[in-house]
C-alpha cells in the first residue's frame, strides 16, 4: 500500500482497519481516528473509562494532523514521530507533571524528546523539534517559546543529543566517520 498523502486519506486509511483482529490494534486507531479529527487544543487527560491505548492514539493522532498541517508528509516517518512523541504525553509520569506550574513544558519536552529519539535511534532536526515544543506549547496554553526560551532549549537539546547520541553533533547530524571500512 501506498503512503496516504493528507489527513483525509489517513483517516480512510486507519478506517479500513476497524475490523483488525488485534483489539489493542482496534483501540489504538480508533484513538487515532479521534485525534486526527478532533478540533482544537488536544485534551491532556483520559476521559472517564478511556482505555490508555485510546487515549495514546489520540494524542499521537492530533500531534499527526498538527505536522502535517504545518508542511510535514503523512508518510510513516510523520505517524512514527507523532506516535513517539505524542503518545507518552498520557502516561503516569507525564501525566502527573500536568498538575504543576507551566515551567514543567521543559521536563515534560524533554521527556517526550527522549522517548522519541530513544525509540527513533538518532536525533530529531531541530526545525521538528521546534514544531513539537510549539505543539507542547499550544496544548499547554504555554506561550510559544521567545528568544531567551530559544536559546535554553537550544542548550538543553545540546545537552540532551550529548548524553544519549554521542557520536552526533549538537545539531543531531551524525558525526562524519571517514570512508575507510575495515
Amino acid at each position: 500500500m501506498t503512503s496516504p498523502r493528507t489527513v483525509e486519506a489517513l483517516v480512510d486509511h486507519l478506517s479500513t482497519r476497524a475490523d483488525d483482529d488485534d483489539p489493542h490494534r482496534r483501540e489504538r486507531d480508533a484513538g487515532t481516528l479521534a485525534g486526527l479529527t478532533a478540533a482544537g487544543r488536544a485534551r491532556l487527560r483520559p476521559e472517564p473509562g478511556e482505555e490508555w491505548r485510546h487515549f495514546a492514539g489520540y494524542l499521537a493522532g492530533h500531534l499527526l494532523h498538527w505536522l502535517v498541517d504545518r508542511g510535514r508528509p503523512p508518510d510513516s516517518d510523520t505517524i512514527r514521530v507523532a506516535t513517539y512523541y505524542g503518545a507518552p504525553l498520557g502516561d503516569e509520569a507525564a501525566q502527573r507533571r500536568l498538575d504543576e506550574p507551566a515551567a514543567n513544558v521543559r521536563w515534560l519536552h524533554t521527556y517526550l524528546m527522549i522517548y522519541l529519539e530513544r525509540k527513533l535511534g538518532h536525533p530529531a532536526d531541530v526545525e521538528l523539534e521546534s514544531q513539537l515544543v510549539s505543539w507542547l506549547c499550544t496544548q499547554l496554553r504555554v506561550r510559544p517559546a521567545t528568544d531567551d526560551t530559544g536559546a535554553l532549549l537550544g542548550r538543553m537539546r545540546a545537552r540532551r543529543v550529548a548524553r544519549y547520541f554521542p557520536d552526533a553533533t549538537p545539531s543531531g547530524e551524525a558525526a562524519s566517520r571517514g570512508s575507510a571500512e575495515g
